[in-house]
């Protein structure tokens, strides 16, 4: 007897379609982890500059404008994920002022290639701000570091 068995074109294409199926469910969901450990630099930059920001603000009695005044290590400067890595100046102490912010690099991110920018107030509150939900689906709205 002839006993072969075989796959036909029709399995082989149901089994494509299923694969298909699932990695694009799981495609966003690695898509979104992916970017909230990368937007992870960016607050471990911005509470670095919050900390700078405050010495200066100690020893000098004001904020200043410029990264090159506060001592920050050369890495922080140059981050991997973000760049623009700013000191805002803020002529008070108000707990509301914001006194740094970073930007995304357009090259590296991975949400529908959209930029956005993270902030820092004198009281440790992050928030994002972006031209879509991009701060949304990576859990950035508002965040007290």
């Amino acid at each position: 007897m002839n006993d072969k068995r075989c796959v036909t074109f029709a399995e082989i294409s149901i089994c494509v379609a299923i694969i298909a199926i699932l990695w694009l469910l799981g495609a966003k969901y690695v898509s979104n982890t992916l970017e909230r450990a990368n937007a992870s630099e960016g607050l471990i930059v911005l509470n670095t500059l919050r900390k700078a920001q405050m010495r200066y603000y100690t020893e000098n009695g004001k904020f200043t404008g410029s990264v090159s005044d506060l001592d920050l290590d050369v890495e922080l400067k140059a981050p991997k994920f973000f760049k623009h890595v700013t000191a805002q100046y803020t002529p008070s102490y108000n707990s509301t002022a914001e006194i740094g912010y970073i930007v995304r690099n357009n090259f590296a991110y991975q949400l529908s290639r959209i930029p956005y920018t993270l902030h820092i107030d004198v009281e440790g509150n992050i928030w994002c701000t972006s031209d879509s939900d991009v701060c949304k689906r990576i859990g950035l709205v508002t965040s007290n570091f």
